[in-house]
């Protein structure tokens, strides 16, 4: 993978958007994700569904408990950035590691394909339990603090940060579709490095791309988030 880095560049991309950082970080390959960032790997380049290397070795993480008890931590220390923007209601928001809405916010975004299991749509939002899945419990403390790993703690973050709560700074990171089912909120923005170098405020809804998502269901299925195509007519 090295080699192809140096004839095609540190951050060439599949046909799906993947870099071989994401790749490595998926794959758990520490010393060839050290060797990535020393070459200046993007920590910001993303998919086509908006997921960059930390969003990959999140999924990773809760479909492998080997991974999540081993090299997990080792690997979110090196590919989560130090933070993340974010725009809502006109106002500019930075979110730090440090803060209990980065981690959620961003397996949040690593892992909403999930729901979208069927054809006919899906059938719930995310949920405090979309979060606390095995192997969970065991994620590191430089993943996320002990404290942070409650039910009741997952429940009042996600209540807290959608539209309407009165916690200061609300940050609207979802919008609660029923009660304690949370979907993407369409009025968010996210700070997002362009290829070419400038930075863009994209909404959450094109970052995730969700309108891709959701062309695979069918016309008439439960849940969309976004406006299904208009049918198809013949002329005449």
């Amino acid at each position: 993978m090295l080699a192809r880095t140096e004839q095609y560049g540190v951050d060439y991309a599949t046909p799906q958007g993947l870099t071989p950082l994401m790749l490595a970080a998926f794959a758990g390959n520490v010393p060839l994700v050290e060797a990535l960032l020393g070459r200046g790997a993007s920590l910001e380049a993303r998919d086509h569904a908006g997921r960059a290397a930390l969003h990959w070795a999140l999924r990773r993480a809760y479909r492998d408990s080997t991974y999540a008890t081993t090299v997990f931590g080792t690997v979110f220390d090196l590919v989560a950035p130090a933070s993340f923007d974010v725009e809502a209601s006109g106002r500019l928001l930075q979110i730090g590691r440090e803060m209990g809405e980065f981690f959620f916010f961003s397996t949040f975004l690593a892992r909403f394909d999930e729901l979208y299991q069927f054809r006919a749509g899906r059938n719930e939002g995310v949920t405090s339990d979309f979060f606390l899945r095995e192997p969970f419990a065991a994620f590191p403390e430089v993943v996320i603090k002990p404290a942070r790993k409650r039910r009741l703690y997952v429940n009042g973050l996600l209540a807290r940060n959608e539209p309407g709560s009165a916690y200061v700074p609300n940050r609207q990171l979802w919008i609660r579709e029923a009660r304690g089912h949370y979907v993407p909120n369409p009025s968010l923005c996210l700070r997002v490095a362009r290829p070419e170098g400038a930075d863009a405020w994209v909404s959450l809804h094109q970052v995730m791309n969700l309108a891709w998502h959701e062309s695979h269901l069918e016309r008439n299925a439960r849940s969309r988030l976004v406006p299904a195509a208009p049918a198809i007519r013949a002329a005449g």
